[in-house]
């Protein structure tokens, strides 16, 4: 696991020697156990490794045989071993036992079409001193990041935002379009940025750049198409094979491991497997004093189930004191909640091990949303006759303030949210769940100066990059959804950056392409069952997990800042938003920022999502735009 980087010239000009030195020096915390550069002719490139396979020998860059390629690589490929092996019977030599050596040998055989051998998360670059060729590719789910900036001068490449704006050239200016994502998503959408000269690689792609043009491929999608039903035993079995095998290769290290824990499913099943394979596991878990957030009764469960080394952490409101130390590791705007308690898990994890498995990926994988089951009844609903519909309808919103989460009771116009969606797209309905601000509500929000500068978007800009295949079932649409924009955007981006921050690796068996590809392949029926979401993990995982966590609904990360923007940060909220540097701005109508906050204390509607947004975009204003350092 590293940090790289780099660039490569035109016109003439070379890298800056100094100025690579400080790109590395600002992703420190990917890897501080090593650095290393190469600098000839029109291309440098940079790295920062947290050595975690072949501790003594795994220095970067790495050549060829003929010194005529060269590789930085971030990430870890667990089937180096087999592709080692194969190379080594077609003559290749090599000179270290790293996973990276076995990537340069392979593009030396096979060219770009190396990525399509490799299994693993991934960025890496490699420069062909003879072609003058520069290769880049990110794996399949994009667990890993890489990122790029081309102004027909220079190409400069890194694996965070903050390393490539070492270089004072890099234009700065905002892509308001990308604001306009983060207040709708939570996070800016790729290929864009916050900022307009800053791009990044989409996961599944590779890109070339030679003679100042840049190339990129599209090597792989998700795509999904059930082929004929096999049966229930088939896929059981199948998933646990599956699941078993990536669990056990990502187990690979030269470093102790470990695994983070919810409780969940998820969590749960790779403890148990990893417990099966390698004997005691330390598991970590976070919980809060809010008895409707806290999990860590639900973990301890499984932690004495399988006899691990358990380390548990409360988090209370005076947790934001880090979101200084967060946002900057974040780079952009990014306001999921959960990545408070990711940074913090991560941190108790590093003081024991350098490499920890998680669940991630499973929800994306196996239907594991609320919004699966939302997505069942919504079907239902609208196969029913109209005035059937309707009574339907009214059913469920009469009975919506008994259920568990018709707080502040708000529970039914929540659930008449939902309904609302009854005669939606699938598309659509994806796009009404995840959106924290709608169109409206944005245009309200901003300024009229910047409203018209694209912060409003057509549905189809997000949708041109999402393959659906054949498939018509409105499962599997929004399974490619989910995998395609929130998954890569804000789930692994989240991962990523909170564990990176204290260098540890975090590796997610449910996102092995092998395992995501079968399940893709698989009946949506053995997805969704019901109002069952991960119908056939549970199966799978029946007589191996406890009973107890296999009939366990979805609870997430969540945070409880509904509760603590009402009590403890309610004058923390209103002293950053209503502060006249936030006024000075220009960005917001403050009138609509007031009247967000006087909803939520006032117990009108939940605003904490929204809330948090605007604090953390102008927390993130005084960072990067204002030059502030972290606290």
């Amino acid at each position: 696991m590293c940090g790289i980087f780099g660039m490569a010239a035109v016109h003439g000009q070379r890298p800056d020697r100094g100025l690579l030195e400080k790109m590395g020096d600002a992703i420190v915390h990917r890897g501080p156990d090593d650095a290393g550069f190469f600098v000839s002719g029109p291309v440098g490139l940079g790295m920062r490794r947290l050595s975690i396979i072949d501790l003594a020998g795994g220095h970067q860059p790495i050549f060829n045989e003929a010194r005529d390629k060269v590789i930085v690589f971030n990430g870890e490929i667990y089937n180096f071993h087999e592709i080692r092996e194969g190379l080594q019977k077609k003559g290749h030599s090599f000179t270290t036992n790293s996973d990276t050596e076995a990537i340069l040998h392979l593009y030396e055989e096979k060219g770009e079409s190396c990525v399509e051998d490799l299994v693993g998360m991934f960025a890496f670059a490699i420069w062909d001193i003879e072609k003058e060729s520069l290769f880049l590719a990110r794996d399949r789910f994009g667990e890993k990041p890489l990122h790029y900036y081309w102004d027909g001068r220079r190409f400069i490449f890194a694996s965070e935002i903050k390393s490539m704006l070492c270089d004072e050239g890099v234009d700065r200016s905002l892509d308001w379009g990308a604001v306009g994502d983060y207040f709708t998503f939570m996070n800016t959408i790729a290929p864009d940025t916050v900022f307009k000269g800053i791009k990044k690689l989409m996961p599944g792609h590779y890109m070339v750049f030679e003679g100042g043009r840049i190339r990129q491929e599209r090597y792989w999608s998700y795509c999904l198409d059930a082929g004929r039903d096999k049966g229930e035993q088939y896929y059981k079995s199948s998933v646990l094979e599956h699941l078993k095998k990536a669990v056990e290769g990502q187990l690979i290290s030269d470093v102790p491991l470990g695994a983070f824990l919810s409780g969940g499913i998820d969590s749960g099943a790779i403890v148990a497997l990893m417990s099966m394979a390698a004997g005691t596991v330390k598991t970590f878990s976070i919980g809060f004093e809010e008895t409707g957030y806290n999990e860590l009764g639900f973990a301890k469960e499984v932690a004495q189930a399988f006899g691990t080394d358990h380390h548990e952490y409360i988090l209370r409101p005076d947790a934001v004191e880090v979101v200084d130390k967060i946002i900057m590791h974040l780079d952009e705007p990014f306001c999921d909640p959960s990545a408070i308690p990711t940074y913090f898990v991560s941190k108790i994890a590093r003081q024991e091990v350098k490499v920890a498995l998680s669940g991630d990926g499973g929800d994306e994988v196996f239907a594991g949303y609320p919004g699966y089951r939302a997505e069942y009844l919504l079907n239902k609903a609208a196969k029913l006759p109209g005035r059937a519909r309707r009574a339907f309808t009214r059913g469920l919103l009469e009975g919506a303030p008994a259920l568990p989460w018709a707080r502040f009771n708000y529970g039914a116009r929540r659930l008449g949210r939902i309904l609302e969606r009854v005669d939606m797209s699938p598309a659509d309905r994806f796009f009404s769940r995840h959106r924290l601000f709608s169109d409206d509500e944005k245009r309200a929000l901003f300024t009229s100066e910047i409203a018209c500068q694209g912060v409003v978007k057509d549905q189809e800009e997000y949708l041109r990059h999402v393959e659906f295949g054949d498939t018509g079932d409105p499962v599997d649409i929004m399974l490619a959804l989910d995998a395609n924009i929130y998954l890569p955007n804000d789930m692994l981006v989240k991962i990523d950056r909170m564990s990176m921050a204290h260098s540890l690796e975090v590796r997610t068996p449910f996102l092995d392409h092998r395992l995501a590809g079968f399940m893709a392949a698989t009946p949506s029926r053995y997805k969704v069952r019901g109002m069952t979401t991960k119908y056939i993990l549970r199966e799978a995982m029946r007589g191996i997990l406890p009973d107890s966590v296999l009939k366990r609904g979805k609870k997430g990360f969540s945070v409880p800042l509904d509760a603590w923007f009402r009590n403890d940060l309610a004058g923390y909220a209103r002293e950053i938003l209503l502060d006249g540097r936030t006024a000075g701005r220009g960005f917001f109508n403050m009138k609509r920022v007031a009247a967000i906050l006087d909803s939520h204390t006032g117990r009108k509607e939940d605003r904490s999502g929204q809330i948090w947004a605007l604090i953390v975009f102008e927390k993130w204003c005084r960072m990067f735009l204002d030059g502030e350092t972290a606290h």
